[in-house]
């Protein structure tokens, strides 16, 4: 009997041509995809939402977007089927009325305006 060794030449390929693996990916767009979005964050406050979302396809600020929207209820934004976070003038766009650097510190931000905003509302009504 043979002594046992683990290279030998039944144990790997003698492949005589080298081939070359592509791996394609999809290229990342500095717009994002309006119909692929992640709700990162969200607090609803009075009549505004403020939300941290993230769009797997972008490039800027990784993806993530703080938007600030009037009118609207949380629930109603969680059943959006597309969020396109650019302002826009349609009836039928979810759109924000003001956007945020993408950081805790512009979330707070916006934040703190949307409950500056719904006391000045209450206060008026008030009146």
């Amino acid at each position: 009997m043979g002594a046992w060794a683990p290279f030998h030449k039944s144990s790997f390929c003698s492949c005589s041509k080298k081939e070359k693996v592509v791996v394609k990916e999809t290229p990342k767009s500095p717009n994002p995809d309006p119909s692929n979005f992640i709700f990162i964050r969200i607090e609803e406050i009075g009549n505004y939402v403020v939300a941290m979302v993230e769009y797997p396809d972008c490039v800027n600020y990784e993806g993530r977007k703080i938007l600030f929207f009037e009118n609207i209820t949380k629930d109603h934004l969680l059943a959006a089927k597309k969020l396109d976070p650019h302002f826009c003038d349609n009836p039928g766009c979810l759109s924000p009325v003001a956007r945020f650097v993408p950081t805790d510190q512009g979330f707070k931000s916006a934040v703190i305006l949307a409950e500056l905003l719904s006391r000045l509302e209450k206060v008026g009504q008030e009146e």
